[in-house]
């Protein structure tokens, strides 16, 4: 969870975690295959100045939590 000081560094912010997770992935395809699920479909969410990154086990559950909190 980040917070910003306004929605344009939130975006920016944003950015930055997807291209951290493009990049996690590219570096565990091969490494851990059957964990790949997780990254894949990861949940960033952003909403005014926060950014919300989950990757777990049960992303659509982590989701519907985020959305119900922010």
């Amino acid at each position: 969870v980040f917070k910003f000081n306004d929605a344009d560094s939130a975006k920016a912010g944003a950015e930055a975690v997807q291209k951290r997770l493009d990049e996690q992935i590219s570096v565990y395809t091969d490494y851990t295959p059957d964990e790949m699920y997780k990254l894949n479909d990861a949940v960033l969410i952003t909403k005014d100045n926060w950014v919300v990154f989950a990757a777990c086990s049960d992303n659509a559950r982590a989701k519907e939590i985020i959305e119900g909190l922010i």
